[in-house]
């Protein structure tokens, strides 16, 4: 029987992150990716801001087997887009989540995908050219329009994957506690808002036992929500990282960095 895997949520922010070596955040990946590695998981399932399902009631899983990845980001210099992270999605891998979603109350469909900044930007920085171990990408559910019930689909996506722990199977959820690009890089705002939200955000994943869950959906009636998250799927992952974790598990704050209307926070269970 293969050890209990842990889950991580990151913050990814953009691409230039990668190349700022100095950056809390990049310093960051590097330790995640060496307490990867140290777990010993068998496999490695990421869910990224970038990729959500289409039908109510559906997620996707790639089952593509040496995925090509996705330059998901537009007029950046060109290597940005010369960059190279190898990946591997072995079919035992695919046929494991979806059997195992199967069970759920989520319908997973394969889909061949390569992974998009969300996957490839934070983890090229935690472990260099390639992968070290399996990958496999599942989406986020498809968008509802409601903020709440986004929320709470995300929590139970989380739950449906916690299984897969108990296989050796690592969970990691990719998104950014601040996501505001207009804000950072066009000027609409000042970003104000962004430090009383991504602090209320941690303290709702640092809350003890079920009731983190309640905190966490409360995030979205916050008077901030909406500027912190013009839309949802940079807030999802971590509710997805948090439902994989029981209640008992206690949540380590790994990194909390107030950038404006560009936050970043990262935990492991």
């Amino acid at each position: 029987m293969a050890a209990r895997a842990p889950i991580w949520s990151i913050a990814h922010g953009g691409p230039p992150t990668l190349f700022d070596t100095e950056h809390k955040a990049h310093k960051a990946w590097v330790d995640v990716g060496r307490a990867i590695v140290a777990s010993q998981a068998r496999a490695l399932v990421v869910v990224s801001a970038h990729w959500e399902a289409e039908q109510p009631g559906t997620v996707l899983v790639n089952e593509q087997q040496a995925p090509k990845q996705i330059y998901d980001f537009y007029n950046f210099p060109k290597h940005y887009y010369d960059q190279r992270f190898d990946t591997h999605t072995p079919q035992w891998l695919s046929d494991v989540v979806v059997q195992h979603l199967s069970g759920s109350s989520f319908a997973p469909q394969r889909v061949p995908r390569g992974p998009d900044h969300g996957v490839w930007v934070p983890l090229k920085a935690a472990f260099g050219a390639a992968a070290p171990l399996p990958l496999v990408q599942v989406s986020l559910p498809a968008p509802s329009g409601d903020a709440l019930t986004d929320a709470r689909a995300a929590l139970a996506l989380g739950e449906a994957l916690r299984g897969l722990r108990e296989q050796g199977i690592a969970v990691l959820g990719s998104g950014q506690p601040v996501h505001n690009l207009r804000d950072a890089f066009g000027g609409g705002g000042d970003g104000s808002y962004g430090g009383p939200f991504l602090r209320a955000h941690s303290d709702a994943l640092l809350a003890s036992g079920h009731a983190r869950w309640d905190a966490a959906e409360a995030l979205t009636k916050r008077p901030e929500f909406k500027r912190a998250h013009p839309t949802t799927e940079h807030f999802l992952p971590a509710l997805v990282a948090l439902g994989a974790a029981d209640d008992a598990e206690p949540t380590k704050e790994l990194l909390f960095i107030d950038e404006g209307a560009l936050g970043w926070a990262m935990y492991q269970w």
